[in-house]
């Protein structure tokens, strides 16, 4: 499986542990226990996800938490969705010359994609809305990122960068007049349709975006040359998914798509019938952050605990070991990322144990909400490969019956022409029809008797053996 695509039958293989691929419990590959240095991957589902999602401990333990928390239920949107919502806001204030370390390969971003999971009209809106106003991010206008649609994949460096024109016979040049930006798709139908677009490359441009990597194209127009340098810009990005329209993403999962988003749900399961009181904004201080003057790059890697450190290299070691699927490569950077998030969120500029714990269960959510989506998205699958096939087999009755009904009144008249004024057995009549169609002579004989259109020698119904037949109105 591992040279081919991945596609939705897979997943949900791969969601019950027929696979190495999870894609569904929370991913923790740490060091067992005993001296033998494996590595082993927690995929375990809870019994109860609905309920699970609670996690009281979660939201009381620090400030802010218990206020997004809070501040969703009064607006009656779904605490987690806020959460993410909120992390991807924080995120996008901080300038891209901050980074995580390379702690396998180079430099990672913190770019940051939420998928924020519901039916139609199951609160993405909500969610949004309440995280823009639970918080406020800044007091400065002109220092807020860049909000924008996703576009195509060429239009993403034009958030970033511009062509200006030369003066006077001059030269033009580019300009970067953004370093961070938030971008939306409230409906998820919004990528398929740019994705369906004849040579669409913005899945692709997206994971490049989520490594931080650079992003441009070598038109030979020099306009458009937009050469969107790597860890040169902020990008994060909410979407907005219903489970049954979420195969744009899952569908490209062997290109590492889904796995790059925190799926968190739209829907609490765990609603007060009762609003709490809406309790005021709070205010979110951005934390020191400098370009550091010691490296070439000038890029701030954050601090990150040694916890968060050991997982991921050993993970990396498992992956080269074959021990854990490569796909997997993602989840614990993405898990990294989460608790960037959330230490940044707490006002500092460093990964401790603590957040590194706390993003686990934010991941343990997302793991729990894609695997409903991979459910729902297969329980639609199997629904319409049933009813296609009801609708196949419905089809093929009709035309079987139909076909049988033709021949049938073939065969009708057949008997009817063979049959003449003088007596004859019915075993003759039946030599004379065509052994394709012989299948139905019982049948058509039946209907001919039944209509008074046969007439026996001693009696009108079909009579023993030896019995002598003809045409009725030959007897007039």
């Amino acid at each position: 499986m591992t040279n081919s695509t991945i596609g939705l039958r897979d997943l949900v293989s791969l969601e019950e542990g027929a696979a190495h691929f999870h894609l569904q419990g929370p991913l923790h590959v740490v060091p067992d226990s005993d001296t033998t240095g494996d590595v082993r991957v927690n995929d375990t589902e809870p019994s109860n996800p609905a309920a699970d999602t609670e996690r009281d401990d979660f939201w009381t333990s620090r400030r802010e938490l218990a206020h997004v928390r809070d501040f969703a239920r009064s607006r009656r949107a779904a605490p987690w969705a806020v959460l993410g919502c909120v992390l991807a806001r924080v995120v996008a204030h901080v300038e891209p010359f901050v980074t995580l370390p390379p702690i396998v390969g180079g430099d990672a971003s913190l770019n940051l994609f939420l998928g924020l999971v519901g039916p139609s009209g199951g609160g993405k809106g909500a969610a949004e809305a309440a995280a823009q106003d639970a918080v406020r991010y800044t007091r400065d206008p002109d220092t807020s990122p860049v909000e924008a649609g996703v576009g195509s994949g060429e239009g993403i460096a034009h958030t970033y960068l511009r062509y200006v024109p030369g003066r006077k016979g001059e030269p033009g040049s580019v300009e970067q007049h953004a370093t961070r930006a938030l971008f939306r798709a409230p409906e998820v139908d919004t990528l398929a349709a740019l994705k369906g677009r004849q040579g669409s490359t913005l899945l692709p441009k997206l994971r490049d975006a989520w490594i931080g990597d650079s992003l441009g194209f070598a038109y030979a127009d020099v306009t458009r040359r937009l050469d969107l340098q790597a860890h040169q810009y902020r990008l994060c990005l909410i979407v907005g998914i219903q489970p049954t329209r979420a195969g744009i993403l899952l569908d490209d999962a062997d290109g590492g798509t889904p796995q790059r988003f925190l799926w968190l749900p739209t829907m609490d399961a765990n609603v007060p019938e009762q609003a709490p009181c809406e309790p005021p904004p709070i205010d979110w201080h951005m934390p020191p952050l400098t370009k550091a003057s010691v490296s070439p790059t000038g890029r701030r890697n954050l601090p990150v605990c040694d916890t968060a450190r050991t997982a991921i290299d050993q993970a990396a070691v498992a992956r080269h070991q074959g021990r854990v699927h490569a796909l997997n490569g993602h989840a614990l950077l993405c898990r990294l990322k989460t608790a960037a998030a959330l230490a940044l969120l707490n006002g500092r500029a460093a990964v401790t144990d603590d957040d590194w714990s706390l993003a686990g269960t934010v991941i343990a959510v997302s793991d729990t909400t894609r695997a409903g989506v991979i459910r729902s998205l297969a329980a639609r699958g199997e629904a319409t490969t049933i009813a296609r096939g009801k609708a196949e087999g419905l089809r093929s009755v009709v035309a079987d019956e139909t076909k049988n009904e033709h021949t049938t009144q073939r065969v009708s008249r057949l008997i009817m022409r063979n049959l003449g004024g003088e007596w004859t057995t019915r075993s003759d009549v039946w030599k004379s029809v065509a052994s394709r169609d012989r299948h139905v002579f019982d049948d058509a004989w039946e209907r001919l008797l039944a209509a008074g259109l046969i007439q026996g020698e001693d009696m009108d119904h079909n009579g023993p053996a030896g019995t002598k037949y003809r045409r009725r109105d030959a007897a007039a």
